[in-house]
């Protein structure tokens, strides 16, 4: 959790994203000052140095300028975390540091999920507000405040026991006792809620709600669609090792764009599972190495693409010669990225009647028991 990382933003700035030192702590007080914390709120809960006790106390950067700052305490597995976060929104770059410091926050909380975490942030904080509701933060009663529950992780038929048992205990959220079997994304998933009352949340819903999360139930659809390694590691953040260079601008967005040939639209439809298969060329991995949901997909003519169509992907005006001739793409919107702890061979996918060559240049459906194959040696431990 000490490492810091930079990203490139849609503009020329590149945001870096780094625990705060001694030296830097000044800025700290004088971004809090300026939205109006009080000097007491400051030293007792936004800037709390207590020799025994761990805080993390992050800062996003654009050169020398403080746009933003974030700080949590070290995790309590029982309780509920309470991070404090600031942005400086007369920056034109607000939004983007939001949204790095609060995806920095879930991947944090999705690593030792499920956790419950609230975000506490000064008044009037409108781009706070913006991205964390896209990110399945809900309100409290208290206006400067929004909560929501991190599961972090796929839930399988063969998990659901474990995961139910953890959403009650943490968040006194209760699902079913038996994994429903998948009908559509907007079908309804009967929880029992903290205060004991029955409710129904679209499955889609309850996804973003607990995101990132994925319910990959018995009959969902899915397919798998190829990556080359130049692209996959900026647009999936599967390595483990980590680049020094800036993370692509696409890390900054929820829902991302991932671009192929036109003859591939029929096969994306929303609210299935694409699983990424990264290829052996250029020293892939070949191996299935992350899974996300389909939000939609749609058609545009390559001199036609905007900034808002090629940002959330890891491809510009000319690197997008690269993945084929047509003049259309297609561009398919998908979110709850999760990345395999266990990337799946191309050998495992032969035995599983879904490896051959030909399977694996474009994008295919694959059935449920492939899938649930997939899914189950991705997500073992070790």
């Amino acid at each position: 959790t000490t490492a810091g990382c930079s990203y490139e933003t849609p503009t020329t700035d590149t945001l870096a994203l780094h625990p705060i030192k001694n030296h830097e702590k000044q800025s700290v007080y004088e971004l809090l000052s300026k939205l109006n914390i009080s000097g007491s709120a400051i030293s007792s809960e936004w800037a709390v140095t207590n020799p025994g006790r761990v805080t993390y106390q992050y800062g996003i950067w654009s050169s020398d300028n403080l746009l933003g700052y974030l700080t949590w305490p070290e995790w309590n597995p029982n309780g509920t975390v309470i991070a404090h976060i600031a942005i400086d929104e007369s920056s034109l770059q607000s939004l983007n540091a939001a949204r790095a410091l609060l995806t920095y926050l879930l991947e944090h909380a999705a690593a030792i999920g499920p956790i419950q975490i609230k975000i506490e942030f000064p008044r009037y904080q409108v781009c706070i507000r913006e991205i964390a509701s896209n990110l399945g933060f809900s309100g409290t009663s208290n206006q400067t405040e929004l909560s929501k529950i991190v599961l972090g992780h796929i839930v399988t038929t063969e998990n659901w026991g474990h995961y139910r048992e953890s959403l009650a205990s943490i968040g006194r959220l209760k699902l079913p006792e038996m994994p429903p079997i998948f009908r559509n994304i907007s079908q309804q998933i009967e929880l029992h809620t903290p205060d004991g009352n029955r409710a129904y949340v679209p499955l889609d819903s309850l996804e973003t709600l607990l995101a990132p999360a994925l319910f990959c139930l018995p009959g969902r659809g899915a397919v798998i669609t190829p990556v080359q390694r130049d692209y996959s590691e900026h647009l999936l953040g599967h390595l483990p090792q980590k680049t020094l260079l800036p993370q692509s601008r696409a890390t900054l967005f929820q829902e991302k764009h991932y671009l192929s040939s036109p003859k591939t639209l029929k096969q994306f439809k929303h609210g299935e599972l694409i699983l990424f298969y990264e290829s052996l060329k250029r020293h892939g991995l070949g191996a299935v190495v992350a899974i996300g949901r389909i939000k939609h997909a749609y058609l545009k003519l390559q001199g036609d693409l905007q900034s808002k169509d090629l940002d959330p992907s890891v491809l510009n005006q000319a690197s997008i010669e690269a993945i084929g001739r047509s003049k259309i793409k297609t561009i398919t919107v998908f979110d709850n990225t999760m990345r395999f702890n266990n990337p799946v061979s191309i050998k495992t996918l032969k035995k599983i009647g879904c490896g051959r060559p030909n399977d694996l240049i474009t994008t295919r459906p694959i059935t449920d028991k492939q899938l649930q194959l997939i899914l189950s040696e991705g997500t073992k431990r070790g």
